[in-house]
């Protein structure tokens, strides 16, 4: 129904002289995990556009709802620090700032507001699709909020895991400096025995960091093949040990991990 929901906006803008462009996203009706895959060609959808028409900066409607949301989904994936904390006001993705004004209203402020303005709002009927796992969610932080959990303490949580994350970042960064040796003519690196031997998520932060650059990726790479790749170099081996990963290649040469460009 969210042709019919369009149409019904634009008219609704016209009258306040608002002209709404809309992005079509044609393929075939993906079977399973609908949400996650239509958000990423959305947001694929608004930066090409952003792009072409020379738009630097994105403005998106997400509220405080979406974080609290957010938040509980990141818990239920078994995300790290970064990403419990990844929901800010601004971020950067893909040479476009994205800018999340409403962050810090509820829903039913902006309902409030919507009707007031336009005498109207759109009720999305997948909102109450159990279906959704974002949609049992909301029933669950609905019984949070009765049992104490409220705004102050959402983002209280939130601002003591964001300092805990800078203090990992600076170390990252140190690690970086200290312990690895970009060769540009060959683009690849080096990284030292001392590289690894750091706490694991420093470890863990330097390497995605490192693969990002040098396989050119947009996302940093993570999960347990990652994992696997460091306890294995961290093993006491004298044979060399060749892995792929990120559009990389990881060679272990004696104490030494040499990271390139996959072929």
């Amino acid at each position: 129904n969210s042709l019919v929901e369009v149409k019904l906006v634009k008219k609704l803008l016209k009258k306040f002289s608002i002209n709404l462009n809309v992005l079509n996203w044609n393929s075939i009706k993906p079977s399973g995990n609908i949400q996650s895959i239509a958000r990423k060609n959305r947001y694929n959808l608004l930066i090409n556009q952003a792009k072409k028409l020379k738009i630097n900066t994105l403005l998106t409607g997400h509220h405080l709802d979406d974080l609290y949301e957010n938040f509980f989904i990141r818990i239920l994936r078994g995300s790290g620090l970064n990403g419990l904390i990844s929901f800010d006001e601004k971020k950067h993705y893909k040479e476009i700032n994205l800018i999340r004004p409403l962050l810090k209203f509820e829903k039913n402020d902006l309902k409030y507001i919507t009707n007031k303005v336009f005498g109207y709002y759109i009720k999305d009927p997948s909102n109450h699709d159990d279906k959704f796992t974002r949609v049992r969610l909301r029933k669950l932080i609905k019984n949070l909020k009765l049992e104490g959990l409220d705004v102050n303490k959402l983002f209280l949580t939130i601002k003591n895991l964001k300092f805990s994350n800078e203090t990992i970042k600076f170390y990252t960064k140190k690690n970086l400096t200290e312990n690895s040796n970009y060769l540009m003519s060959e683009n690849s690196i080096i990284l030292n025995k001392e590289f690894f031997n750091q706490p694991h998520e420093i470890v863990l932060r330097s390497l995605m960091e490192i693969i990002k650059l040098i396989g050119k990726k947009h996302y940093h790479v993570r999960g347990k093949k990652l994992e696997n790749i460091i306890e294995l170099i961290n093993r006491d081996s004298n044979y060399p040990i060749k892995f792929t990963l990120g559009n990389c290649i990881l060679n272990k040469v004696n104490n030494s991990i040499i990271v390139s460009k996959e072929q």
